[in-house]
């Protein structure tokens, strides 16, 4: 999806349900399928199955990550930032990842945005080597 190939992202997804097709890190990475391509109420369905799943195998910081990018890319700022502070909270503090994600380009403008990211800069310094 980040090299923007439709077929082979949904090709790829498409196994991926088909193994998974409850699982929530999956279902919300459709989502982001669905809402990169202009599919608003396919994208706002995974949303909805993400969030109705009680268990999966991965961690919930990457599905909040992802529902974050859903609603960031169908222009829905605030419940993307707050899907993104929630993504933060439960451990995804991956600063420079979301200063260059494409799917987030409509909250990256945001005041609270550089005031999150900024203060992640400072507890996780990018000198350090880890990041």
């Amino acid at each position: 999806m980040m090299a923007k190939d439709w077929n082979e992202a949904k090709a790829l997804l498409d196994e991926a349900v088909q193994l998974f097709p409850e699982e929530p890190l999956i279902v919300s990475l459709l989502g982001v399928y669905w809402a990169s391509v202009g599919k608003v109420e396919k994208a706002l369905e995974c949303v909805t199955r993400a969030c109705n799943t009680a268990k999966s195998f991965g961690h919930a910081h990457h599905t909040y990550y992802q529902l974050a990018c859903i609603f960031a890319l169908l222009g829905r700022r605030e419940p993307a930032f707050e899907w993104l502070e929630r993504s933060v909270s439960s451990g995804f503090a991956c600063w420079p990842f979301f200063l260059k994600d494409d799917c987030l380009q409509n909250v990256q403008s945001l005041p609270e945005f550089e005031v999150l990211v900024s203060s992640l800069q400072a507890k996780y310094p990018d000198h350090l080597g880890i990041l």
